[in-house]
């Protein structure tokens, strides 16, 4: 059997009802789960943008596919990402829309010790 991707078309209300419905639940959920285990997912290109930064702390991170477009960008201190910002666009860019902030803490020795997740 061909292994089944994450189709966002699916299921459709309109024209999807019963068993296929719950195939198309079932197939996506095995797809989003191996997307979360390979840490990535298929179709959507992987890109850096060094913007202020530079090739080992680069301002912005993406993650493309087509016109909808993640992006991640940086704040670094001492070679240390202290804040990560999560964006989607649904314009190739033109526009985002606010994910949220994680926000890393560090000991003396560099060591990530803590993560914050905020919307702000």
């Amino acid at each position: 059997m061909a292994y089944t991707y994450f189709n966002d078309s699916k299921p459709d209300g309109a024209v999807d009802d019963g068993p296929e419905v719950l195939d198309y639940i079932r197939t996506n959920n095995k797809a989003i789960r191996d997307m979360i285990m390979f840490g990535f997912a298929p179709d959507w290109d992987y890109s850096i943008t060094t913007g202020t930064g530079d090739n080992e702390e680069p301002q912005y991170r993406f993650q493309k596919n087509g016109t909808e477009w993640v992006r991640c960008e940086y704040s670094y201190s001492s070679g240390n990402v202290t804040v990560a910002h999560y964006m989607h666009s649904i314009n190739s860019g033109s526009s985002y829309d606010n994910i949220g902030y994680r926000t890393m803490t560090y000991d003396s020795s560099d060591n990530c010790t803590a993560t914050t997740w905020s919307l702000t």
